[in-house]
């Protein structure tokens, strides 16, 4: 049960990981192409 229960806490942060990413990619490098991003 404590296995399964860090899996998903690890999966809920992944996912706000990559969401505050993307926010914070477009609020201040809105400017920079995605590709150079990626690229990264």
């Amino acid at each position: 049960m404590e296995l399964s229960r860090e899996k998903v806490v690890q999966k809920v942060l992944a996912n706000v990981l990559d969401l505050a990413i993307l926010l914070a990619s477009n609020w201040s490098v809105s400017e920079v192409p995605r590709q150079t991003l990626v690229r990264c």
